[in-house]
């Protein structure tokens, strides 16, 4: 659906749901009358069968609107919106068409990669010219890039080349500080470098109908790692899988290149994705792959640790996964 409210949020860090319930109680708000607007748009079908859903949890909150279905569908519109911004950002990434051709003009790669220096590299963002991008989300969360893009920061610049991928909608938005730990203790690399055979697992997410999976190659002096989160068959209009590519090297014993990616499918490469498993070689032609970013040269086995665990924040099985190894 085309709300009038979706070009509000659509270079916002934060999901519209939080503002909704306060645009609605304010009535001077500037943007009250279009949430008025976006609000007859949804079907009251939809609500009744959202507010059954999240009944407990409606019930629970101390919410500032009391009545429980106008709350609902707000909650529900918020949603909506979301999602709307989700598909629109896979569809840009497909059509390779995100950035402005004349501000971003000779800046990027064949990956659609931007090469990051100290000058253009801050906290949270780059600057291109007089504008502010974040890192393209890889996740169908407004927040999701926050966590990585704090380990690519800390990447020493004169060590690694570091390229990525801004955001098509994330630009001039207001930044998001947030505290959290991402769990992960060193591997034990000697099981790594000396590596005979593949070494691969699965992991399945029996709420969420996720499924992660993840393989260690030997290839003469290396080791590549690849792994892979699936998005559960409802939400890949939403949103791509989570993939990520490394090069470990047995003798320096760092890491040469990492990168992360997102892969998105229909419904024919969906169904032919599964049946397969990570170490066929067929598995890399299925789905459109778009590159979110990309280290190479010298990377430390713990920076390489930190930013897989990043990548994949919220993922808890991959990240008891790498605590384990430790054991």
């Amino acid at each position: 659906m085309d709300f009038k409210l979706k070009k509000y949020f659509i270079h916002d860090v934060l999901p519209p749901l939080l503002y909704l319930d306060k645009i609605y109680i304010n009535v001077n708000h500037q943007l009250h009358e279009e949430l008025l607007f976006d609000l007859e748009m949804v079907n009251e079908e939809d609500v009744l069968r959202y507010y059954n859903n999240h009944e407990s949890q409606l019930n629970f909150l101390n919410h500032r609107i009391p009545d429980k279905m106008l709350c609902a569908k707000i909650l529900l519109l918020g949603e909506l919106i979301a999602n709307s911004i989700y598909e629109d950002r896979l569809q840009a990434l497909l059509d390779n068409k995100p950035y402005d051709k004349k501000e971003f003009e000779g800046l990027y790669d064949d990956e659609y990669l931007i090469k990051i220096n100290k000058k253009s590299k801050t906290y949270d963002s780059i600057f291109i010219g007089d504008n502010r991008y974040g890192l393209c989300l890889q996740y169908n969360a407004f927040n999701s890039s926050y966590w990585v893009s704090n380990e690519l920061n800390k990447l020493n610049l004169d060590e690694v080349k570091l390229k990525i991928r801004p955001d098509p909608f994330l630009k001039n938005f207001s930044p998001l500080i947030l505290k959290s730990t991402v769990f992960s203790k060193p591997l034990n690399w000697n099981n790594i470098r000396f590596l005979r055979n593949d070494d691969r697992g699965k992991f399945e997410n029996y709420k969420t109908g996720e499924v992660t999976e993840y393989l260690w190659h030997p290839r003469n002096n290396e080791v590549i790692f690849t792994c892979e989160e699936l998005p559960p068959k409802n939400q890949i209009n939403l949103r791509g899988s989570r993939y990520f590519h490394a090069i470990f090297e047995k003798e320096s014993g760092k890491f040469q290149h990492c990168d992360g990616s997102i892969k998105i499918y229909n419904e024919k490469s969906y169904a032919r994705r599964l049946d397969f498993s990570i170490d066929n070689n067929e598995v890399n032609d299925i789905g459109d792959e778009v590159k979110i970013f990309r280290v190479d040269n010298n990377i430390p086995k713990e920076k390489f640790t930190s930013l897989i665990c990043s990548y994949f924040y919220w993922n808890y099985d991959l990240s008891n996964y790498f605590s384990n190894l430790v054991k």
